[in-house]
């Protein structure tokens, strides 16, 4: 990564590859496999049962690691039959059947699966102030729920369903901040691991999206200050304090699930996104040089493709929407590349767009980005209304 990378310019979508057994048919089946599924470019993964183009828009989406799976919240209410709440549902949808089931209604932030797709969780609201979190096993067709005060994120489960990661990132205390590691047998949960004498608060700065690592921080009551942030791997519970600059406001860190990448920063152009190797102990600035500001929106689990949202006008000369817009880069080929393009024509997006969630689940291994589009990206989009996408810029 000491070269300049390639920078692409904008091309048509183009499948990736491959085909998905017939055991994921069903859409609360077991686990996807190990194959990888591309959406066909004229069916946003936000669509209702059989592709019904949605009367509302789309406001979060997550993907499972080989884009089979799509948990996502929506306001219309034509996806599935018996909608009339009017309210922001969670769906889950597989893609390779455009099979949908809404698993819960009223609920708020964003939904996410874990990265194997067994495991959905959301959040819905019961009463000002308080939560209710839920985690659905989809082979066992059983919920866990817990409710926490507060204005928590949604949780992050680990491929093995051991544990649930959750919490709130950086605020200038105008909310209060944790991290939460929550044991979903048991029904017990700690904070992030910690020191000092004058203990405060924790707060979590992103994690894997396995639910390994967890990247995080607190504060010290005594005068001691901050602690610096720390990865810690709840498998081995290993804490590694992290050098370099991980300021971020919130939980936009992420970090590959063998815990050896991490896409971190994005406070503005004053703290730029840094891609940090920690196996090697390096750190380099998102390439390209970009000339706006850069939030991470998601690293795959194998660590090649990290993805950012920008405003920069430099990373592509097709890209003149003066709107924010998506780019991939790619560790293994050493290039950026726009995502922000139409399925049917290749075009940049007027409107630009914006990542489909704060937390992990919105690139997956084959490069494949979710975004969510005012403007259709494909000619089957006629709802006028935001809707979510997997693509890929090739």
């Amino acid at each position: 990564m000491d070269s300049a990378p390639r920078i692409r310019g904008n091309r048509r979508f183009a499948a990736l590859a491959v085909g998905v057994v017939a055991a994921l048919a069903a859409a609360c089946g077991p686990p996807p496999g190990p194959a990888t599924y591309s959406p066909s470019p004229t069916d946003p993964i936000t669509f209702g049962a059989g592709g019904v183009v949605g009367d509302g828009a789309a406001t979060a989406a997550s993907t499972s690691a080989d884009g089979v799976w799509t948990a996502f919240s929506s306001r219309a209410t034509n996806l599935v039959p018996g909608d009339t709440n009017g309210r922001d549902d969670t769906f889950l949808r597989n893609n390779a059947t455009g099979a949908v089931t809404r698993i819960a209604e009223s609920t708020v932030e964003e939904p996410r699966l874990s990265a194997n797709g067994r495991y959905l969780s959301y959040r819905s609201v019961a009463s000002p102030g308080a939560g209710s979190y839920n985690v659905l096993d989809r082979v066992t067709a059983t919920t866990t729920t817990w409710t926490r005060p507060g204005n928590l994120n949604t949780p992050i489960v680990s491929d093995g369903g051991t544990h649930a990661i959750y919490g709130a990132g950086s605020s200038f205390g105008v909310f209060s901040v944790y991290c939460r590691i929550r044991d979903l047998a048991a029904g017990t949960e700690i904070d992030c691991p910690h020191g000092g004498p004058g203990f405060g608060t924790v707060s979590l700065g992103g994690t894997s999206s396995n639910g390994r690592y967890v990247i995080y921080y607190w504060n010290d009551q005594d005068g001691g200050g901050t602690s610096g942030y720390f990865l810690y791997d709840t498998t081995t519970t290993i804490q590694t304090p992290l050098t370099g600059s991980f300021v971020s406001l919130g939980i936009s860190n992420v970090v590959s699930d063998d815990g050896n990448w991490v896409l971190a920063g994005g406070f503005g152009v004053a703290v730029p996104v840094a891609i940090h190797d920690l196996a090697n102990g390096t750190s380099v600035p998102f390439p390209g040089l970009p000339n706006g500001s850069v939030v991470p929106v998601g690293i795959s689990p194998n660590g090649r493709y990290m993805a950012v949202l920008t405003d920069s006008t430099n990373l592509d000369p097709a890209d003149t929407n003066g709107a924010a817009d998506v780019y991939v880069y790619d560790r293994v080929d050493d290039t950026v590349a726009l995502a922000s393009t139409a399925f049917d024509t290749g075009a940049v997006t007027a409107s630009g767009v914006s990542r489909c969630g704060l937390i992990v689940g919105q690139v997956n291994d084959a490069g494949q980005v979710c975004v969510l589009a005012a403007d259709p990206m494909s000619s089957t989009d006629t709802n006028l209304f935001v809707d979510g996408y997997l693509t890929a810029p090739l």
